[in-house]
């Protein structure tokens, strides 16, 4: 039979299980995004805008009729144009 101390001892364990938890994803996720923002450091907007050709060209095999595209995209188009214009 569980004692009320031993019902209390667990549901303390449980909550501390879990605040550790948390804290553990918060530190991955940290990780993950300081990682992402050492990798962007070294991208340049050609190589975006190559990624964002990649991805239409993926939309584009879709079955979809319909596109929406950011705003960011229309000013990686015009860096990459004039990049196009000075080889």
């Amino acid at each position: 039979m569980i004692t009320p101390e031993g019902e209390r001892q667990s549901v303390i364990l449980r909550a501390q299980g879990a605040q550790q938890g948390q804290l553990l994803r918060a530190q991955g996720y940290a990780a993950a995004l300081k990682s992402i923002y050492r990798a962007e450091q070294t991208i340049d907007q050609k190589t975006m805008t190559l990624q964002y050709f990649e991805t239409l060209k993926k939309i584009g095999a879709g079955e979809s009729t319909k596109y929406i595209f950011p705003l960011e995209f229309t000013s990686l188009l015009q860096n990459f144009m004039k990049g196009k214009e000075e080889t």
